[in-house]
C-alpha cells in the first residue's frame, strides 16, 4: 500500500494498473527507457541510492526453470521471478 510501480515498457496493462491505483492507493508510473550505457547507468544509481526498490516475489535455480515459467503464467506473482543462474 502507498507504494509506486514502474514500468520501463508501457503496455496495455498500464490501463489496468492505473485503475488498480484508485482502489489500493498505489500509484501507476511509467519509466521509459533505452537499453545503453547511459540509461542503464542512470538506472543503476536509482537503485544504489535506493530511490527504486524491486520487489522480489521468488528466485528458482536454473535447473528449475520449468517450474520458474508454469509460476509466472500462473500469473499470481507480487513481484519480480528470479532464474539464479549459478550459486555464489
Amino acid at each position: 500500500k502507498g507504494g509506486i510501480y514502474i514500468t520501463s515498457l508501457p503496455r496495455p496493462k498500464l490501463l489496468f494498473h492505473k485503475l488498480v491505483s484508485i482502489f489500493t492507493g498505489k500509484s501507476a508510473k511509467t519509466l521509459l527507457m533505452n537499453a545503453n550505457s547511459k540509461d542503464m547507468a542512470w538506472l543503476s544509481k536509482q537503485f544504489k541510492d535506493d530511490q527504486i526498490k524491486v520487489i522480489i516475489d521468488k528466485v528458482f535455480s536454473l535447473s528449475d526453470i520449468a517450474n520458474a515459467h508454469q509460476y509466472s503464467q500462473e500469473g499470481h506473482a507480487e513481484g519480480k521471478i528470479v532464474i539464479k543462474i549459478q550459486n555464489q
